[in-house]
């Protein structure tokens, strides 16, 4: 902001970047179903829809724990989604672990220390 002769700093908007997660697909649960459900509240891939952010966004917590499993930190997400999903390999052969990636866009991060 212009002041006088010089130039002051002042906060402005602020923004957040996006949390990538990595989840386990295990073929015996429902977790791809679940992802690609919610996914699909964002955007249906079959009609092409948008869906409506009351019905996608919503509210999770990110838990960090020390090594021995003790709570350390936790950080209220509020309007989280989906905002991106790679379904993982569809190969069953391996021995490893199929993996889903998601990149996940929040509002707003309030952190209890």
């Amino acid at each position: 902001i212009p002041y006088g002769n010089s130039v002051r700093k002042v906060a402005g908007k602020t923004t957040f970047e996006t949390i990538p997660l990595v989840v386990n697909d295990y073929v015996d649960r429902a977790v791809r179903k679940s992802v690609m459900d919610w996914r699909k509240l964002v955007y249906d891939p079959v009609t092409e829809n948008v869906g409506l952010p009351s019905l996608y966004k919503r509210e999770g917590s990110l838990v960090l724990q020390a090594s021995d499993g003790t709570l350390t930190r936790t950080c209220r997400l509020i309007g989280i989604w989906p905002s991106a999903v790679n379904g993982g390999a569809l190969d069953m052969s391996s021995a490893d672990v199929v993996q889903i990636e998601m990149t996940l866009t929040y509002d707003k991060a309030i952190w209890n220390l």
